[in-house]
């Protein structure tokens, strides 16, 4: 997600699909704009070592979907991607 690029730039979002989805659309991505603020001021942040900083994924389709945890399940959003950083902004 780019800060300064129209939402309508990215279509459809997963998570604010469905019955609550106009309810729930601008607070949503309200909150992963903030986050991503946040996540841009840390000090040295940085994928976790190993297969815990690891992201799977597959496109099929056009569609990326990402392999849970629990390696048994393709799922349209991230699970996890553990992060390091040195000090909070």
């Amino acid at each position: 997600m780019k800060l300064d690029r129209p939402l309508e730039a990215y279509g459809y979002v997963p998570f604010i699909d469905g019955l609550h989805g106009p309810l729930v659309e601008e607070i949503a991505i309200a909150g992963v704009a903030e986050q991503l603020r946040v996540f841009g001021k840390m000090d040295c942040l940085r994928q976790a070592p190993g297969a815990a900083g690891t992201l799977r994924k597959i496109r099929e389709n056009g569609v990326v979907r990402y392999l849970r945890d629990a390696q048994d399940e393709w799922v349209p959003l991230p699970p996890s991607l553990k992060l390091r950083f040195d000090t909070l902004p």
